[in-house]
């Protein structure tokens, strides 16, 4: 059996070795639909969420139980999927794209905030797992262009505008989806 494969669902060796992995995918790709990062994804969790139901080798977070928040919580101490919305394969597309190169493919700033490679760094190196990393792109839709930026959130979590200004950041919040439907619609801030 091959250490790790694109569908394994035990990553345990990997956590148990100190490793640390962002996954990221764009919701606009053509090639390989978003669906099956999300489902790999959700396969590791529901896997955590048993490995604990059968009292195998695993931390309990404190109390928090095998309900599936506490293996979420589990998994994402070692594993985060950020969705870029409206980016295609890898890269391009209307979406924020910018998030550890620039379009002409020079280093950024070096900003774990911003750099997914940096926050990848900060988290295995410092222990400080990204909360959100910071995204820019620009709106090509209108003229003249207009740079933006979002930030991407971990998986289950979404960012929902909360006040001022769409283009930037910080006019964002990551929320998860309250009423569980994949919309927004009636969330609360």
């Amino acid at each position: 059996m091959p250490f790790m494969s694109a569908t394994e669902k035990d990553l345990t060796p990997f956590k148990k070795r100190g490793g640390k992995m962002i996954q990221y995918h764009g919701l606009a790709d053509p090639l390989v639909s978003p669906k099956f990062s999300i489902e790999t994804y959700k396969s590791v969790v529901e896997f955590n969420s048993k490995n604990k139901n059968r009292g195998r080798d695993h931390d309990d977070h404190n109390g928090r139980g095998d309900d599936e928040s506490g293996a979420l919580a589990e998994t994402q101490d070692f594993y985060r999927l950020f969705l870029v919305p409206g980016m295609g394969h890898c890269s391009g597309g209307q979406g924020p794209t910018n998030f550890g190169t620039s379009a002409t493919g020079t280093i950024t700033n070096g900003d774990p905030s911003d750099d997914i490679f940096v926050a990848l760094e900060q988290w295995v190196e410092k222990g400080i797992p990204p909360r959100s990393i910071i995204a820019s792109g620009t709106n090509k839709g209108v003229t003249p262009n207009v740079p933006f930026t979002r930030p991407l959130c971990p998986y289950p979590q979404k960012a929902v505008y909360a006040h001022g200004d769409t283009n930037q950041a910080s006019s964002f919040v990551c929320r998860a989806d309250d009423d569980n439907d994949n919309d927004h619609d009636h969330d609360r801030y």
